[in-house]
């Protein structure tokens, strides 16, 4: 899943998140019940941002 929050849909609240932890190198940071380290590697970086877009709009009505 590229979701950041915990409400199952990936938008722009999930990049808002994502862009607020950018370039954090601990892989602890959560938001909404989401990590915003998306691929478990410690950081927060473009690969997150490529897991995220993959994503994009899955869940939204």
């Amino acid at each position: 899943m590229g979701g950041v929050d915990s409400d199952h849909d990936t938008d722009f609240a999930d990049f808002c998140a994502l862009g607020s932890h950018w370039l954090g190198t601990d892989g602890s940071f959560w938001c909404g019940g989401g990590r915003t380290d998306l691929t478990g590697d410690g950081r927060v970086d473009f690969a997150d941002l490529e897991q995220l877009a993959e994503n994009w709009l899955t869940g939204v009505q």
